[in-house]
């Protein structure tokens, strides 16, 4: 396909460079100093067809209304190690609001607005195929990533948080609602006023790898939540369904490091939880939502479960059965506990030690207590870790946190011996 690239004035080598490699019809220029053609984002939008690419060069963008992202496969990209700041007021609803099919950002840093990011159609259609890379999203009033019904979405290799700098009670990372084969990756995610990540609102057939969830004033990652009625993807009865979180590091959590609220389907393989719950739920909380949908087919495998010592490293409240557990590593400063509740029936209702959960049910029965002895700086075992060669191979998780491919399987997200890894499969730090 034939290219205009629409500026004046000479570009620098890294602009020149994402034009070469982009493949829309017109690549339009944004420089603060006049050397492109536009000197605002929001001018370029409106200038932009279907299809095009906006280059914005470094600089720092005041915006007084949103980014409105309404044309389909329009990508808005910055340039790698120039990137440009765009920052929107936090009375504004956000700094980029997408309403289009393929929409894609790319290397930019968004701070400020209710939202960093919105997603949402402007009808009951979903938008498709929107992808988010290498951006730093921070200073938001509220979340930094808020979706709704958007398939397909990919957010990779961003920094996220921190977030709540307005609404303290509800700002998570990247919230997710009633949306299909999302996929985040490589993200760290931290300085959270509540949760890292949560899908919810019959979101499916979604994963989240290799990111860092750190120092959230909620939860880590929480595969199902809570959502009104009217707001569930197809009248769906669970809150997440058939989505996995694997190969994820998740360190200081207020509340729950892993969990669902009325999932079905959901795996959690090879995560490290260190210093969670530490002032409320459990290291892993599995419970239903408001209207009290059972969590059904709950799987937990080769995960490094390390809590704070003030409450339980296992909740399990209402599940339809019980979450298929084993060849996990637990460890807190206490008594490792695993507390279940049945709601009907109160004289159900245990507080188990490790060893009387695995002869009361038969679960965790190749599981063990031990301090997992990972460093601090990289979460890779030491020699003498527990965690080294006593996992169970999982088909699905073939690498590790960094991408090495697992040579023998370990428990955790980082494989004992992390050898040499390409910076491009480094998630960001």
């Amino acid at each position: 396909m034939n290219r205009r690239v629409m500026w004046s004035g000479c570009l620098s080598s890294a602009v020149v460079a994402v034009i070469a490699t982009s493949s829309s019809a017109d690549v339009l220029i944004v420089s603060p100093d006049g050397s492109g053609r536009f000197t605002d984002v929001s001018t370029a939008i409106g200038a932009a067809s279907e299809g095009d690419t906006i280059v914005v060069s470094a600089g720092r963008y005041q915006l007084t209304e949103p980014l409105r992202l309404d044309k389909h496969a329009l990508k808005l990209a910055g340039v790698a190690g120039q990137r440009p700041v765009l920052i929107a007021p936090a009375d504004k609803p956000a700094v980029v609001h997408i309403l289009a099919s393929g929409v894609q950002l790319q290397d930019l840093i968004l701070q400020g607005g209710f939202y960093g990011v919105k997603i949402e159609p402007e009808d009951d259609t979903p938008v498709r195929g929107v992808t988010i890379r290498n951006c730093t999203i921070s200073s938001t009033a509220a979340d930094a990533v808020k979706s709704y019904r958007a398939d397909d979405l990919k957010i990779e290799y961003c920094q996220i948080g921190p977030t709540g700098l307005q609404q303290h009670d509800n700002a998570e990372g990247i919230d997710i609602i009633a949306s299909v084969k999302v996929l985040i990756r490589g993200c760290v995610i931290e300085q959270t006023a509540t949760n890292g990540i949560y899908f919810k609102g019959g979101t499916r057939d979604g994963l989240v790898e290799r990111c860092l969830v750190r120092h959230t004033g909620h939860g880590g990652i929480l595969l199902g939540q809570d959502t009104d009625p009217e707001y569930m993807r197809d009248q769906a009865r669970f809150e997440a369904i058939n989505c996995t979180a694997q190969n994820n590091i998740i360190v200081d959590t207020q509340t729950a490091g892993l969990g669902t609220y009325s999932g079905q389907n959901i795996s959690f393989v090879n995560n490290t939880l260190l210093d969670t719950a530490k002032s409320g739920q459990a290291s892993i909380w599995i419970v239903t939502n408001e209207r009290e949908v059972p969590a059904e087919k709950v799987v937990l495998r080769n995960n490094i479960i390390g809590g704070s010592g003030k409450r339980p490293a296992m909740f399990i409240k209402n599940a339809a059965g019980l979450p298929d557990s084993d060849h996990n590593l637990f460890w807190g400063p206490k008594e490792v506990r695993i507390v279940r509740e049945i709601s009907a029936d109160a004289s159900l209702n245990r507080d188990w030690s490790l060893a009387q959960w695995r002869e009361a049910t038969g679960m965790d029965r190749n599981s063990r207590i031990a301090e997992p002895g990972v460093d601090i700086q990289r979460f890779r075992p030491a020699v003498s870790s527990a965690a080294i060669g006593a996992g169970q191979q999982v088909k699905s998780v073939m690498d590790d946190y960094y991408g090495k491919v697992r040579s023998q399987w370990d428990i955790g997200a980082v494989a004992a011996v992390v050898g040499q890894v390409a910076a491009a499969t480094l998630p960001a730090r």
